[in-house]
């Protein structure tokens, strides 16, 4: 048996499986037992032990859990007994002094820090290939001449989602300032980021690795260099001469921690000696910036991800192995812990001693003795780092203030509330508050200790209603969203204040943009508050106003009970039309028409489709009485639009070429008075609109030349609606692209089509999810995985059939045989077609037995029987059966 024998333990099954599906394709043939062996745990015993005494070698996948695991080392020690050839791969950070002596007698490769370089590396190994340049990593072992309070135990864990930090500052360490600040909030890993560069870049003199406290001095430091370098120097005498020449020695000194250095002027004076771009490099971990330095580049870093906090979670546990498990708890401890690592650390810790609803409790408020310590070194060193400072009576002044601030706040915010900026230079250099070149945020961990300064509130209100009416007017709603938190807090402001037509004005300027991001469930709360406190009073001139925002608010995303809330909707309505009449208030209510009409139309989905799109179509003619392309031109093409909606919509139930060429001629209309360049929003609406009416009528009439004008009229529309401003109506635009792609293949150049259609499904699917837009979600992937069946047929590939198999399920996800039995079972048999193809029969039988039984109980025998001689092989031709 040609084949190498992976040794590895079931906790390493995915980097198990990583190294095979790397080196099969190169044709070296590995044996894993989870992807190869088969039966009980005696049987596969005796599998391995026939592999091993047939095997060319050995790899052997080392890791903290298989580095003692007696079985992992019996397989290794069979190998070497037997003469093979053996192979370490290190998958996880082993501390250099838990590294096995016997690692050497081996060749290794590092993949803990670039999994995929490092296993073409190995790669290149056993195919005798010119070995690339050498790996930038190394492994922890190569630590060997440190001095100091090195925190080995910071490299329990592999660095994880900090490849961007380690670039930039192993690219700063490299460019020649006289030193590196790693600066940010605390806990969020900035000496495990330390750790990792003094532990994988290779320094000739080693690395001094000094950690301060506040008793630290600067002889404490001299004389650990001294030591370190075994220079021949009195520290206490000649401790002026040591920094200039340290630029003889290629030495790393990492200075952590360096918020609680007791003399930073001190210190600093001593270490702008260091010369530049020449012998030893500076890298400080801090809190806060040390402004007496010069030349020193500073790095600040951001909380992890909540994919990297995740997986940070996970390896903490499993090294730890808490008495409570964390499943069904991960998503909650990581948001308590702000995705803080050492949070999460004390996280895993507390889950020995305490309920995990506990842990979660101390997470979220540092209090009482248990979070004691974690409050002391998380919160209250920063406070008392900044307390020292004679300006932080100002300071802490402004941080009350800014403390009223929800998700962080914007420099003119800011601005507004303080009058002197200058509070924010302070706070973020004593590391209180991050910048990301756009917006600041306080330290969520520094507001369980600092007490907000209510009395701002009203200028914090005052700011952001004017914020909201201001982007309204202008129709920009660029960085909005990353506002909707502030803009949440000066709504209820109003509220408990009884300015409701303040909260009003808010409610209404957000509409656009809560629309646009799918917060519609947050704007209809606040219109259901504004209108329960207007019950009574029907008479006030506000009354019909809320109604009519509340009749568009159900809507535009009826919810769960879609027919009560479009009810609700046509009432709405119905209240404000009794303040609005034809004769009294003609605009008022042409405008309420029309969005009755809207109403209708979306009411039509459910119930009585032909009744309720004629009401729709005679409301929007209600309205047209008082719009015209002249004097409304706005409202003109808006209503238009609508009315041609409605056409395509009622062609669908009856008459259909006729009811679509009236909705071509609607949207014709709706777009004389648009400009592109004033008018863009409702211009890019109108042309999907009409790409889509012309998109129908290619299935009648025409079809070359009404597909072409319907992919030039999404073209338009695309070149408005972006993932910046309107990332849903992109989405929709970008699936009816797609769909009108798939049309044109069966005409000409099918290749090139399917392929254009594949993209625009994609780019659908960037906005449509499960949870934001689960049905329209479920539509895409059902399309995405028919053209990719499409496109196998013209260019075999067995990943296009994967690819298929993958988006029919992810659609089946969402269909059943309860709530959409057609689409349900058009999937299975798809997804069984591309099974089929991919030469899995057992498979495809599965899918196509439960699609025949669904056909023959509802009495589509002729469907039934197409399947059944699938079923029996007779499946030479699968094309699927037309239903």
């Amino acid at each position: 048996m040609s084949t190498l024998f992976v040794c590895h333990v079931p906790a390493d099954d995915l980097v198990a499986t990583r190294i095979y599906n790397t080196l099969a394709p190169a044709e070296i043939d590995c044996w894993v037992d989870h992807l190869h062996g088969s039966g009980d745990a005696d049987e596969l015993e005796d599998q391995i032990r026939s592999v091993i005494r047939g095997a060319l070698g050995g790899i052997f996948v080392l890791s903290t859990h298989s580095i003692n695991d007696s079985e992992c080392i019996t397989q290794l020690q069979a190998l070497d007994k037997a003469n093979k050839r053996l192979y370490v791969l290190i998958w996880e950070n082993i501390t250099a002094d838990q590294m096995p002596e016997w690692l050497n007698a081996y060749p290794w490769i590092d993949l803990t820090q670039n999994l995929d370089g490092g296993l073409l590396e190995f790669l290149y190994l056993l195919k005798g290939k010119p070995e690339p340049a050498p790996s930038p990593t190394e492994t922890k072992m190569k630590l060997y001449n440190v001095s100091g309070s090195f925190p080995y135990w910071h490299l329990d864990l592999p660095l994880i989602g900090r490849d961007d930090d380690l670039d930039a500052v192993r690219d700063s360490l490299s460019e020649g300032h006289r030193g590196t600040l790693i600066q940010g909030f605390s806990g969020i890993g900035k000496t495990r980021l330390a750790a990792e560069i003094a532990s994988t870049i290779k320094f000739r003199d080693g690395v001094v690795w000094y950690t301060f406290t506040p008793n630290s001095t600067l002889y404490d430091l001299a004389a650990l260099i001294v030591d370190h370098l075994n220079l021949d120097l009195d520290p206490r005498t000649n401790e002026a001469d040591l920094w200039s020449l340290l630029r003889k020695y290629q030495m790393l000194l990492v200075l952590d921690g360096a918020e609680s250095c007791p003399n930073p002027s001190a210190f600093a004076e001593a270490l702008n000696r260091l010369h530049l771009n020449r012998g030893t490099q500076l890298l400080i971990t801090s809190r806060h910036i040390w402004q007496e330095l010069h030349d020193v580049k500073v790095h600040e870093m951001q909380i992890p991800s909540m994919g990297a906090s995740a997986e940070i979670l996970k390896r903490m546990a499993r090294a730890q192995a808490p008495r409570h498990t964390l499943d069904d708890y991960e998503a909650d401890i990581i948001k308590a812990a702000h995705q803080r690592p050492r949070l999460m650390w004390y996280a895993v810790k507390w889950a020995n001693f305490f309920p995990l609803n506990y842990v979660i409790e101390l997470l979220g408020t540092l209090k009482g003795a248990d979070a004691k310590d974690a409050y002391e070194e998380l919160i209250n060193k920063t406070l008392n780092s900044a307390r020292r400072h004679d300006d932080w009576t100002d300071v802490e002044s402004a941080l009350r203030k800014l403390s009223i601030f929800r998700s962080g706040f914007t420099f003119e915010a800011a601005r507004t509330l303080l009058g002197d900026p200058h509070p924010l230079l302070l706070l973020k250099t004593w590391g209180m508050v991050s910048f990301d070149g756009e917006r600041y945020e306080i330290d969520p961990l520094l507001l369980l200790s600092v007490e907000a300064d209510l009395s701002i509130q009203q200028t914090h209100y005052r700011f952001y209603r004017a914020l909201a009416v201001e982007r309204a007017l202008k129709q920009d709603y660029s960085g909005m969203m990353a506002e909707l938190d502030n803009l949440d807090a000066a709504f209820n402001y109003a509220m408990e204040n009884d300015d409701l037509i303040g909260a009003f004005e808010i409610a209404q300027s957000c509409s656009p943009f809560m629309g646009s991001w799918a917060r519609f469930e947050q704007r209809r709360s606040w219109l259901e508050r504004i209108a329960a406190c207007l019950a009574d009073n029907v008479r006030d001139p506000l009354y019909p106003e809320v109604q009519i925002a509340l009749g568009i608010a159900y809507q535009e995303r009826p919810g769960t009970d879609r027919r009560t809330n479009l009810q609700k909707s046509v009432s709405c309505f119905e209240r404000a039309l009794r303040a609005y009449s034809a004769q009294k208030a003609p605009m008022k209510y042409a405008m309420i028409q029309n969005n009755l009409g809207i109403t209708y139309r979306i009411l039509s989905e459910t119930d009585h489709p032909a009744e309720n799109l004629q009401l729709a179509i005679h409301a929007f003619n209600q309205a047209m009485r008082h719009y015209g392309p002249r004097s409304t031109p706005i409202t003109f093409a808006v209503v238009q639009n609508n009315l041609g909606a409605a056409y395509i919509d009622l062609s669908r139930v009856k008459d259909r070429a006729n009811n679509l060429w009236l909705a071509v001629a609607a949207f014709r209309r709706a777009l004389a008075p648009l400009k592109p360049t004033e008018h863009a929003m409702q211009y890019a609406q109108v042309n999907h609109n009409l790409g889509t009416a012309y998109g129908e009528l290619s299935e009648v009439s025409d079809k070359k030349d009404n597909l072409e004008r319907a992919i030039k009229c999404y073209a338009r529309a695309m070149q408005i609606f972006t993932p910046q401003n309107a990332p849903m109506d992109y989405a929709r635009t970008s699936h009816n692209l797609g769909l009108a792609y798939r049309g044109y293949a069966d005409l000409e150049r099918p290749d090139a089509h399917y392929h254009s259609a594949i993209k625009a499904f994609q780019q659908a699917l960037r906005f449509w999810s499960p949870k934001t837009a689960p049905g329209n979600f479920a539509s895409a992937q059902m399309l995405l995985g028919q053209t990719y069946l499409d496109i196998a047929e013209i260019e075999y590939q067995p990943s296009y059939l994967e690819r298929s198999i993958s988006a029919f399920q992810q659609s089946l996800n969402f269909y059943s045989i309860r709530n959409q039995p057609s689409e349900y079972v058009k999937g299975m048999v798809l997804v069984g077609i591309a099974y089929r193809r991919l030469g899995k029969r057992n498979e495809a039988r599965n899918c196509w037995q439960k699609a025949e039984k669904y056909f023959r109980q509802i009495g589509m025998n002729d469907v039934a029987e197409q399947l059944r001689k699938w079923l029996d092989g007779d499946d030479s031709d699968l094309t699927p059966p037309r239903r």
